[in-house]
């Protein structure tokens, strides 16, 4: 981690403008194909779930990288919603703690 303004950070702040740079083009184009775009990240966060579920359980070690894209995805939903994405991973990684404790 980071050590930034006395806060420890998750991500890098290229890491972070990688993001938001993602973020703005798959705005553009989800915008121009006339959808929603929290409505089309909904739709493809679905799908890859469901696409890492299907390839794990035939021990296709392709679910890794698609699980990788359903992490930018959920990054991009933040996002979307004026969240930030290191102040989020915080809390769960909080709530995860508290409840397997």
């Amino acid at each position: 981690m980071n050590q930034i303004s006395g806060l420890d950070r998750n991500f890098s702040a290229g890491a972070l403008a990688r993001l938001r740079q993602i973020h703005a083009l798959s705005q553009r184009r989800n915008t121009a194909a006339g959808k929603p775009h929290q409505e089309k990240l909904l739709e493809m966060i679905w799908h890859h779930a469901e696409e890492i579920r299907e390839l794990q359980s035939k021990g296709d070690a392709h679910f890794l990288a698609e699980t990788g894209d359903l992490f930018v995805l959920c990054m991009e939903l933040l996002i979307e919603n004026g969240a930030s994405p290191d102040e989020m991973l915080e809390l769960a990684f909080s709530r995860f703690e508290k409840k397997l404790r």
